[in-house]
Formats: C-alpha cells, sequence, structure tokens
C-alpha cells in the first residue's frame, strides 16, 4: 500500500528472490493515470496491490520494492513473523507529506562490530532529538538533528543486546547497521555465517568480518594454564617489517565491553624463536 508524494508516473515493483539472488516471481502497482495531479498534503488515497506464491520451501528470501522515490509505502502485510530491513531505511511518517500523519516510530537492531549510525534529514520537519537506548549505555544517547544540510553520526559498539532508536517526528534516513526491524520478535541475522573475500587489509576486516579464520592450533594443557604456538613464514605469510622490525599484537576485543570489561587474561610467559636460513639454503 503506498502514496504519491508529487505529480508524475509513479509505479511500484515488487520483486522476490531466493537466497542466491534468483528471481522467483513479481508484481507491479501501476501509476493513478493523473500525471500532472499537484500534491495534496489532505489527500490520503492508497494504491494497493499483492503478490502471491505458492510452495515456497522454508528459508531465507528477498523482497525487493523498487520505484523512483517519489512514493511512500504506508503498510506491508506478510505472512511470516520474521522481517529485517537491510541497509538504510527513511522514516517517512511525518507531517513533511500528509497532514495529520506524524507518528513516533521505534526500530531496533543488533550489531556484532563497531559501527556509525548516520542520521539526514532535507526538511524542518526532520529537525528533532533521536535517542538511542541499549543495556550497553547507563543512559540512552540522545543525538540533535539540528540542521537539514547536515549529516549526523553516532559511533554504537559492538553488543549482543538490542539496540532501539526513537524517532518522535521521523522524516530522516537512518544508515549504519546491516539490518533493521520494528519489533525485537521480527529481528533476525538472514546471512549469519556467510563469508566475505578476504583482504589483507585490517581496516576493510574490522568494517566486513565478525571473526577471520586461519590455521588453527589447539592449545595445550598444563596445570590449569593453556600453552598456545604459532609458526609463522616471513615470505609465504607476507607478514609487514618495517625499519628491520616485526610488530606482533595480541587482541582481545572482547573485553573491550561492558559486561566483560572487569575480566582479564592472565599471561605467564611468551617465547619467541627465530630460525634463519643457513648459509647453504640460501
Amino acid at each position: 500500500m503506498y502514496n504519491e508524494k508529487e505529480k508524475g508516473k509513479d509505479i511500484l515493483n515488487i520483486s522476490l528472490y531466493d537466497f542466491n539472488n534468483k528471481l522467483i516471481s513479481s508484481s507491479i502497482i501501476k501509476d493513478d493515470g493523473e500525471d500532472d495531479k499537484l500534491t495534496n498534503k489532505n489527500n490520503t488515497d492508497e494504491q494497493t496491490g499483492e503478490l502471491n506464491v505458492n510452495g515456497l520451501k522454508e528459508g531465507v528470501y528477498k523482497l525487493e520494492l523498487k520505484n523512483n522515490d517519489d512514493m511512500l509505502i504506508t503498510k506491508i502485510k506478510l505472512n511470516q513473523n520474521k522481517i529485517v530491513l537491510k541497509g538504510s531505511i527513511f522514516l517517512a511518517q511525518s507531517g513533511a507529506y500528509f497532514n495529520n500523519f506524524e507518528k513516533k516510530s521505534q526500530i531496533y537492531f543488533k550489531t556484532q562490530k563497531k559501527i556509525n549510525l548516520v542520521f539526514r534529514t532535507w526538511h524542518d520537519y526532520g529537525l528533532q532529538t533521536i535517542f538511542i537506548d541499549s543495556q550497553e549505555f547507563q543512559n540512552p544517547r540522545k543525538l540533535e538533528i539540528k540542521n537539514k544540510t547536515e549529516e549526523y553520526s553516532l559511533e554504537i559498539p559492538p553488543s549482543e543486546e538490542f539496540y532501539k532508536i526513537i524517532s518522535e517526528k521521523n522524516d530522516i534516513k537512518i544508515t549504519g547497521p546491516e539490518f533493521f526491524s520494528f519489533t525485537k520478535d521480527s529481528w533476525f541475522n538472514p546471512f549469519e555465517g556467510k563469508n566475505i573475500q578476504y583482504k589483507n587489509d585490517l581496516k576493510y576486516l574490522e568494517q566486513n568480518a565478525d571473526y577471520v579464520l586461519v590455521d588453527y592450533i589447539l592449545p595445550k594443557t598444563e596445570g590449569e594454564w593453556k600453552i598456545a604456538s604459532i609458526s609463522l613464514d616471513i615470505k609465504k605469510d607476507n607478514l609487514y617489517i618495517k625499519d628491520n622490525k616485526l610488530n606482533m599484537m595480541l587482541n582481545a576485543p572482547h573485553l573491550n565491553q561492558n559486561k566483560t570489561k572487569f575480566n582479564y587474561i592472565p599471561i605467564d610467559w611468551i617465547n619467541i624463536t627465530i630460525n634463519k636460513e643457513g648459509y647453504f639454503e640460501q
């Protein structure tokens, strides 16, 4: 169900894809035919359409609604209880488009890596205070949207808990997490455990990967201690050496969360052995 915002021809394409992005079925909600109709904020006439597909197997599917960004989708009905929005979301239930239309919105998300929430509005209607709440915070975070020509951002730490974004006035675009939902119960990660292309770039991995799998040697146990070891080849493993120095870093990012900030990992000793090619091997 959607409302048109401006004059001109508007068509809504509805497409259903499987997990491998293969088109299963599609439908169109056609334009109302009134190309020269002027915007009327009191006109709440709606057009509806549907897409019925029988015999779907259990799994993850993508529903794509594509238009020219000149219409508002006011209602979607599904016979499933799990649905998330991928990428950015635009909260449009605002007085910027129709009279007596404004309503508070709450959306939810989770993130396993640090992200930046980015907010942007194009109208005075969208100037407001955004609230972000979570068990990660002692008090809800506030973000003042004061200017319609600027983007505003807020850094969000990784957490297994839900984050909730509250917008009192809407008319705002939000980007940041991979998936949003309108309720906690409807949220899920459809691509949990997906693989991405590996790049030897720490910034790329931080932004795109939750885990990096490497060759792993099970640690030995001696009493209450565990002894882990790893062997590296400077050439084969493409180790980075600068000024004839090789740096090493121990990383435990899970200790950088509120619920584990008082935890620690004791280290008794570190033993480094360097093997160099002999004269006759060079």
